[in-house]
């Protein structure tokens, strides 16, 4: 019998077999482990997330609740350095640590029964706005996790000024009465609770250019500038200096001169020696034994052509060369900067210095005498000495010396294109029906200046003017004061309906010529509407400096050729003790000299916010067979 006897241990194959299950099992619970630890790491990650993005949309809620036109912008960041909420510009991001925080604004459109639609909708809510805030964040290398929140604002916290009737009429500068305004052309305020275009038909009538808006028309802007209302001609600024000669009195006293002032005692004189260094001049004065004044004075003309001044300055060098106290009250040296020539006035001095003994050369540099210089002209840099003596016997002269005297000046000489610019409006004026034109004037601040006329019944394709029996073809050099063409106007073709101005400013370069409005009048005869009209409401106080945030209105447009249109335009003032100040710009869409067209609603420019009276202008355009209808204004503020 074979016994087999039964080994004791492990071969290797099992050892390898179990060693490998047991770095499975570990690595298992490491990664069990890790990813536990990753998992608390990546929720805290979330957690902060989370709150950035609710800190994000509270923020803007902030600035919703400071002023509605804020929330005007796309992609932005935000910040609180000024203490308060404020966006920190178009297309920024915002950086947090590892975070980056990113806010959208975006358009609210709505479909015709109200409800939220995909832009563009049927139009495009302006009282609502999306905001839609994202927080992201790398977890590894080349991945990002994100937190994303949606909500939708709305300006309930804000009030309206509204406006449904205009039928009281014109005349109220400030707001009292709801169914009044301040001024208006060319529009009907018959019906209550609409305006439209005026009638046409037997009536005089008046079109007005004002020059508010730039887009209105055609001109050189390196020449003339509409702004303010006015057009006017460009200003060219040149820097220009200059100032005194000879100040060291080198080989001649000459430009400079000597005079006496309140005695002729006195003695002034060029000595060839002994400045500082060489040539200089001084005023002598003796004793006088009655006591009294004796003063004299160099003085130099010289010429300013500078408009601006920027800075002009006196210095010099001055040395007491004799002194003598005996009986004497007061030695004085001066300096004066004079309009005009001859003796001066105490009082007027630029500098001076009492005098107490004999000094070795000093020097003053750099005295101010900008606004001695106010405008071009001659003037006059004068060097005093003056001693005052009481009565009684004595003996003495008292002597000064000057050297180095240098006024300096520099500043900006302003002028004005002197080659006539013209400006015209971009659309000529229309009335269907028009039997004759009765009127043409100005209003304009010409300064010595000048302003002429062309007409056109071509919409500026050909131009006119009287050559003193009739309307002939114009060359560049062919226009008519305002006068001569409100004379003889009525006899200009009506044929075309239409009519155009030219303007031309004349100056001769120092003349700024400012035209601040022109006025054709003209009867018409026939049915139809007036092309175009305006109406400038009464100012409405906000009762604080407020935000103005949003305008909108009702409209009944019907179908025209080539088209109608309702536009507005807003502008806002500070308080001036109960009445507004200085108006801005009016503003649209676009900003200053724009229009708001969309008569849904459009944010106002946030560049109106902060001020307490607040006004709007409406325009009317027709194509004369039609006229559009403005039914009710709401201008938003908080």
């Amino acid at each position: 019998m074979i016994f087999k006897k039964e080994e004791k241990g492990q071969s290797i194959l099992e050892v390898i077999i179990a060693m490998a299950i047991f770095g499975l099992v570990a690595a298992s619970l490491l990664g069990f482990a890790m990813g536990g630890d990753q998992a608390l790491l990546q929720g805290g990650d979330q957690a902060k997330a989370e709150a950035l993005a609710q800190a994000g949309m509270e923020a803007v809620r902030s600035v919703r609740d400071s002023a509605w036109n804020e929330l005007n912008h796309g992609q932005v960041s935000i910040n609180n350095n000024s203490g308060y909420w404020q966006f920190s510009g178009e297309n920024t991001t915002e950086t947090i640590g590892k975070f980056t925080r990113t806010i959208n604004l975006s358009d609210v459109c709505r479909n015709s029964l109200g409800q939220i639609v995909d832009c563009p909708g049927i139009y495009t809510d302006s009282q609502s706005k999306k905001i839609t805030v994202d927080v992201s964040w790398p977890i590894r290398l080349g991945t990002t996790n994100s937190v994303q929140r949606i909500s939708y604002l709305t300006n309930w916290n804000s009030r309206d000024w509204i406006q449904t009737d205009w039928s009281a009429g014109a005349g109220q500068s400030t707001w009292l009465g709801d169914s009044r305004f301040a001024s208006g052309e060319n529009i009907n305020f018959d019906t209550t609770g609409q305006i439209s275009l005026a009638q046409l038909g037997g009536n005089f009538s008046t079109s007005t250019w004002t020059f508010d808006q730039p887009a209105d028309y055609v001109y050189d802007s390196n020449k003339i500038e509409v702004i303010g209302s006015q057009a006017q001609l460009k200003s060219i600024s040149v820097p220009t200096s200059g100032g005194t000669t000879n100040p060291g009195f080198d080989t001649t006293a000459t430009p400079w001169t000597y005079s006496d002032w309140e005695r002729t005692n006195a003695n002034g004189a060029r000595l060839t020696s002994g400045g500082n260094p060489g040539a200089y001049v001084n005023i002598s004065i003796p004793f006088v034994r009655n006591g009294g004044t004796a003063s004299g004075f160099w003085q130099q003309a010289f010429t300013v052509n500078a408009n601006i001044m920027a800075a002009a300055t006196v210095s010099f060098n001055w040395r007491i060369t004799s002194y003598s106290s005996s009986r004497l009250a007061s030695y004085d040296i001066y300096v004066f900067a004079d309009s005009a020539p001859g003796n001066p006035i105490l009082g007027t001095e630029v500098w001076s210095r009492n005098i107490t003994g004999t000094t070795n050369w000093a020097t003053v540099s750099n005295i101010d005498v900008t606004s001695r210089l106010s405008s071009p002209g001659t003037y006059y840099i004068k060097i005093v000495a003056r001693r005052t003596l009481n009565n009684g016997t004595g003996s003495g002269t008292n002597t000064a010396g000057f050297d180095n005297i240098q006024l300096n000046w520099n500043g900006n000489v302003i002028s004005y294109p002197s080659d006539k610019p013209i400006i015209n409006p971009a659309n000529a004026f229309s009335s269907p029906g028009i039997l004759y034109w009765s009127g043409f004037s100005e209003t304009a601040n010409k300064n010595g200046g000048e302003v002429y006329y062309q007409l056109s019944d071509n919409n500026g394709s050909t131009w006119q003017y009287w050559n003193g029996s009739n309307w002939v073809a114009a060359s560049a050099a062919n226009y008519n004061i305002a006068l001569v063409i409100n004379t003889y106007i009525d006899k200009f073709s009506t044929s075309s309906s239409n009519i155009m101005f030219k303007a031309f400013l004349s100056s001769d370069g120092t003349q700024q010529v400012q035209l601040d409005e022109v006025k054709i009048g003209y009867y018409g005869g026939s049915s139809g509407y007036e092309t175009t009209g305006y109406l400038i409401s009464s100012a409405y106080n906000l009762t604080d400096n407020s935000p103005v945030q949003a305008i909108t209105w009702d409209e009944d447009i019907p179908i025209c050729v080539p088209s109608c249109q309702v536009r507005l335009q807003v502008r806002t003032a500070p308080d001036a003790g109960g009445a507004p100040g200085t108006w801005t710009d009016w503003y649209g869409a676009g900003g200053g000299g724009t229009y708001f067209t969309n008569h849904y609603g459009e944010l106002i420019s946030k560049d109106l916010n902060w001020n307490q009276w607040a006004q709007y202008r409406v325009e009317l355009v027709g194509d004369g067979n039609n006229a559009p209808i403005l039914e009710e204004v709401r201008v938003n503020y908080k």
